[in-house]
């Protein structure tokens, strides 16, 4: 296993545990049946562990790599996983709470730009409207440092035991 990651979320009836392995490979392999064998046994030997198959544990594998082999078996997996009904993009094996992903870095790339787009256009609007208004940076920032409601005063005085205010 190239990379592991783990993410526990309580609430209060239970708690799920979301468990994702990543298997990367180098450029210079192209992914086959032998490399989607070396995550089917992974997943394998994960779920004949009992410590990891309680209630609210998930695992998410996932094979990367740049490109597919001549056999095109990566892309029959696919294709199959779609022909019976599988909708998550990228998923081609699914069991129980076991799910395994085949997904390109190209893929990979061009799912964060999208992702992201939104954010980079409001990005670049705020630039824009911070250099029309042709403040200083250090302007900006005390203005804003005004606006916020979340900035408590640095000390709060509060009338004694006692004694009341006159209005």
């Amino acid at each position: 296993m190239d990379i592991l990651i783990v993410r526990q979320t309580v609430n209060t009836r239970e708690t799920i545990t979301n468990n994702i392995v990543v298997e990367l490979k180098s450029p210079t392999i192209r992914l086959s049946k032998k490399e989607f064998d070396q995550v089917m046994t992974y997943m394998d030997v994960v779920s004949r562990q009992d410590e990891f198959n309680g209630d609210g544990y998930t695992w998410e594998f996932y094979l990367v790599g740049n490109d597919y082999d001549s056999t095109d078996y990566i892309k029959d997996l696919k294709e199959f996983a779609s022909s019976k009904g599988y909708v998550e993009k990228s998923l081609v094996f699914s069991k129980r709470n076991y799910k395994i992903y085949v997904k390109l870095w190209s893929e990979i790339f061009n799912e964060a730009r999208i992702r992201l787009q939104f954010v980079m256009e409001k990005l670049e609007l705020k630039k824009d409207l911070l250099e029309v208004s042709g403040k200083t940076a250090d302007e900006i920032k005390e203005n804003m440092m005004k606006q916020n409601t979340a900035i408590q005063p640095q000390e709060i005085n509060l009338p004694k035991k006692g004694k009341t205010r006159n209005p």
